[in-house]
């Protein structure tokens, strides 16, 4: 039988914050609201204890409500405030929560707990695993890079990339394997071992050359992840992680947007040197993080390309708005009550972006986002105006078929997608492929749109299998037959 989890806690919490906003202003109907859908994705961790799923449910609560309901209480506003129909917005997100939550149970049941190509997890192929992905992956990020646009970010296209976009991830599960040796050297009472702290630090150098920040975050959540699931997080380890989430929010990703802000008419080895340049000068005159600040800040007010279609805090601020979907299903809904629904322009356009151009000779390759062109169709923002906005998958089918297409949207794509992922490697359980495949995941299920994760779908798990193959293959050359899910040392759930 699954082993539940006590939700007093996080209730505890998300009550606080309620109360607060209560005593803010906000309406008792609009709390309600926003207590359904923040604490609805949290079933399946009381039914089902620790495991994928569960967190999976707790990554949608907080992106699309749980951040938000915190920092519009730290910003001392109301959950209404800068929204155009508040009550729509929540009432929306709480179905749509009802609805991502009911996929995330039937997915479950029909897990069967199982991987189709296993790694062993004894602490000598940990390491082993950690060192082969750590070497590869890197190599790949090294690719992705070179393909990139120094001027506007974005990708050249082409088979290539796309492959070493995914073998890059290896460099993520690289470092997840190595946090599960540290839970296995420490028997659950710890992870952190030096060489994890240096696969960090080597991640934050690679994303500050590389301009890719991404490496960081994913890497980090990846670690919180595995060690919640195995039961190793202890109070001086969420003190670690507070400080470290600190630093990405505070110090290192204004850095890497002062970077990204400066790397207008350089080389790639330029830019590289330029970067070196401006972490040395920070380490010996702290004064200079101001300046940054300060560029970052103005470039906030008059770079509208790095801004959602929404503004929830009043300041355009970059990170929370992100992380603040709720404030998008306004903005979208807001849009499309005076318009006519997408329709089968929508489905045309994810048809078109999804098929190979050898098996389409008509086939234009587009210099923008579905994201772009949702907003060019509903409105939000000026046609041809490209920013590569996040739209996600709900708000697409909103767009298109109205409320029809908010609820079949999110719940036939992400029930493929899910379903797909978990039978290459059970999310059942905390293994080091399946934690890296549900963390990757995450970011296109909650941002991005139905061309972005079908095409996860049919590239990158046929990639992840190829992977996974030759990972099996390697560390488990000699080995005797592999033991069953349940007796291996990362489980929970049932």
């Amino acid at each position: 039988m699954p082993k539940r989890v006590s939700l007093t806690i996080p209730f505890a919490v998300i009550g606080f914050f309620l109360a607060a906003q209560l005593a803010l202003g906000t309406s008792l109907a609009l709390v309600g609201l926003c207590a359904f859908a923040v604490a609805v994705p949290l079933l399946p961790l009381w039914l089902y204890g620790r495991d994928l799923y569960s967190a999976m449910g707790i990554n949608f609560s907080l992106r699309y409500v749980g951040i938000a309901l915190a920092a519009k209480t730290f910003y001392g506003q109301t959950l209404e405030s800068h929204l155009f129909h508040p009550y729509a917005a929540y009432a929306l997100t709480g179905l749509l929560m009802a609805v991502v939550t009911a996929v995330l149970i039937l997915v479950r049941k029909l897990d069967r707990g199982t991987e189709l190509f296993p790694l062993p997890t004894d602490p000598a192929s940990l390491r082993r695993l950690s060192v082969i992905c750590i070497i590869v992956g890197l190599a790949a990020l090294v690719v992705v890079a070179a393909n990139r646009s120094m001027e506007t970010g974005a990708f050249n296209g082409g088979a290539v990339l796309v492959l070493a976009s995914n073998v890059s991830n290896l460099f993520i599960l690289g470092i997840v394997a190595e946090a599960l040796y540290g839970v296995v050297r420490f028997n659950g009472r710890g992870f952190i071992t030096l060489r994890l702290v240096v696969l960090f630090a080597l991640a934050v150098a690679v994303a500050t050359a590389l301009n890719a920040r991404i490496v960081v975050v994913t890497s980090l959540i990846s670690v919180i992840v595995a060690t919640f699931l195995t039961g190793s997080l202890r109070l001086k380890h969420v003190i670690v992680g507070l400080a470290a989430g600190s630093f990405f929010l505070f110090v290192f990703s204004p850095v890497t947007l002062y970077l990204r802000l400066s790397r207008e008419g350089m080389t790639r080895t330029q830019f590289i040197q330029f970067a070196g340049q401006t972490v040395a000068r920070l380490a010996s005159d702290p004064q200079f993080f101001s300046v940054i600040s300060n560029t970052v800040k103005a470039s906030e007010f008059r770079d509208e390309t790095r801004q959602p279609p929404y503004d929830y805090y009043g300041d355009r601020p970059n990170v929370p708005n992100r992380l603040s979907f709720v404030a998008l299903v306004d903005a979208v809904y807001t849009a499309t009550r005076s318009r006519e629904s997408i329709g089968m322009a929508a489905v045309n356009h994810t048809l078109t972006t999804l098929t190979p151009g050898f098996l389409r000779k008509d086939k234009v390759i587009t210099t923008y986002g579905m994201g772009d062109w949702l907003s060019w169709e509903t409105g939000l923002s000026e046609p041809g105006f490209i920013a590569f906005l996040n739209f996600g998958l709900p708000m697409e089918g909103l767009a298109a078929w109205g409320l029809t297409g908010f609820i079949l949207y999110p719940f036939i794509i992400y029930f493929i997608a899910f379903y797909l992922c978990s039978k290459v490697t059970t999310f059942r359980f905390a293994l080091p492929a399946s934690i890296v495949i549900a963390v990757v995941m995450g970011h296109p299920a909650i941002e991005g749109t139905s061309d972005e994760i079908l095409a996860w779908v049919t590239r990158s798990i046929p990639i992840y299998l190829m992977l996974l193959y030759g990972l099996h293959k390697i560390l488990t050359a000699g080995m005797p037959a592999r033991r069953s899910p349940a007796a291996r040392p990362f489980t929970s759930g049932g």
